[in-house]
């Protein structure tokens, strides 16, 4: 027997995400007002936080090589903005204008927060796919030696960052991401073998 916990209302293109994430923060809330833990829909956005604003790919820990689909952007995106957006139509006394999402999702802050995130991951050398398709092997040195991988945007969006609970790639002298190391960062090996 399954929980409510397990069901997903959408799929994985951009409504779909938001779907999904609009239907678990309204589960929150009615599950709160249903057993009494609140009385009426709070106006802290708190409360409406539901999940993380890491965004989750794919590393390979042999080669680095690394992929970002754009569904967990729009998770991203949407774990951020929708408890703020809830707070706002409650706040109006128009909750049920949350069921537009087609409207939610162009918003123009929406928009350019998706559209800083998507330029990071590409300026970083990650790979930008859409299927969010597990990855296997790895498509630039075929090992298998991978593994889930979570970012994190900071100062605004100017900056993407690794999270600190992610594994350690196999050797430590692996590039952050799919750039190449200068020269002075090379190991012996690499000078030697000529993959300079």
């Amino acid at each position: 027997m399954g929980s409510i916990n397990d069901l997903s209302v959408g799929g994985s293109d951009i409504i779909g995400v938001w779907k999904n994430r609009l239907f678990d923060t309204t589960k929150n809330l009615t599950w709160s007002l249903a057993k009494g833990k609140i009385s009426t829909p709070p106006l802290d956005v708190k409360f409406y936080r539901y999940g993380s604003t890491e965004i989750s790919g794919w590393r390979c820990r042999h080669c680095g090589h690394s992929r970002i689909d754009k569904s967990n952007i729009e998770l991203c995106v949407s774990t951020e903005f929708l408890p703020k957006l809830f707070v706002d139509y409650i706040g109006q006394n128009k909750l049920i204008e949350i069921l537009d999402l087609k409207t939610i999702v162009a918003l123009d802050q929406i928009v350019e927060k998706r559209n800083a995130i998507e330029k990071l991951i590409q300026n970083a050398n990650i790979t930008l796919t859409s299927g969010n398709e597990w990855l296997w092997t790895c498509p630039e040195c075929e090992s298998k030696n991978v593994c889930v991988y979570r970012w994190q945007t900071i100062d605004n969006e100017t900056k993407l960052i690794e999270s600190k609970d992610n594994l350690k790639m196999e050797t430590e002298k692996m590039p952050a991401y799919n750039s190449t190391l200068s020269k002075a960062g090379r190991s012996w090996w690499q000078k030697l073998f000529g993959s300079e």
